[in-house]
């Protein structure tokens, strides 16, 4: 269903299609962010603590590649 050129919806693409497109994307997204909580190690309180005792204000940056 995924043309890399057109995107992943065509004009034949129903409704139905669609909306399993997004419960599927939801549905990985949601596991990763699960597996991500569960891999939270002791670094984290700590991180959070240096996070909030910075003054003025913090700039996160990523890269925001998925798989």
């Amino acid at each position: 269903m995924f043309d890399p050129v057109a995107g992943p919806l065509g004009e034949s693409t129903s409704d139905a299609e669609i909306l399993a497109m997004g419960r599927d994307a939801f549905a990985q997204e949601s596991a990763a962010l699960a597996s991500l909580g569960e891999q939270l190690g002791e670094a984290f309180p700590r991180v959070v603590r240096a996070l909030l005792a910075c003054e003025g204000r913090v700039i996160a940056t990523g890269l925001g590649k998925s798989g």
